[in-house]
């Protein structure tokens, strides 16, 4: 962790205060670690169960993936809000079946689309996580592009993960 800090923040020029842990995979032990390095904040692939459910600051959950979507549980708060039109746009979508997995939404930028309408006059953070190395491998920058210039057509507040975390938690050590 401290050598991917260092080696990013050589490359780029800057601090790096955020972590996003492999995998999302992490634990109590990383967490300190995180923490003791100089991160700021880290993130994992644990989705919320509110509108404003992060979690800890060095174990931030997020609303919903910007890749295909699993629904293994409709638990999830954006789940539960998302279910009517995932089966009211079925084929819109592209929803499929994986065994073992649940389903699987392919065209995510429809639904985030639809979900960023949603919840655009309700107060709380969408929290979007996008990989950059799955947009690339599967020629999808077109529906990120396409749902920034959605949100910033609505006025919505763009905001980094860091910023996010100072605006959410008291920025504090474990």
């Amino acid at each position: 962790m401290r050598e991917s800090k260092k080696l990013l923040e050589e490359k780029i020029g800057r601090e790096v205060k955020s972590f996003a842990y492999p995998y999302g995979s992490f634990n109590e032990y990383l967490m300190k670690i995180a923490s003791l390095i100089g991160y700021e904040n880290a993130v994992t692939t644990k989705l919320s169960s509110t509108l404003n459910d992060f979690g800890n600051i060095y174990s931030m959950k997020v609303s919903l993936w910007g890749d295909p979507i699993p629904f293994l549980s409709k638990e999830n708060f954006f789940m539960k809000e998302l279910w009517p039109y995932v089966v009211t746009h079925f084929n819109d979508i592209q929803v499929s079946y994986m065994r073992n997995r649940g389903l699987k939404i392919l065209r995510w930028d429809k639904l985030l689309l639809w979900l960023i309408q949603l919840l655009q006059n309700k107060d709380g953070y969408l929290f979007l996580l996008f990989h950059s190395k799955h947009l690339e491998n599967r020629n999808e920058w077109f529906f990120f592009e396409n749902i920034i210039e959605y949100m910033v057509s609505l006025n919505c507040k763009i905001i980094t993960v860091s910023e996010l975390a100072r605006s959410v938690f008291a920025l504090r050590r474990i």
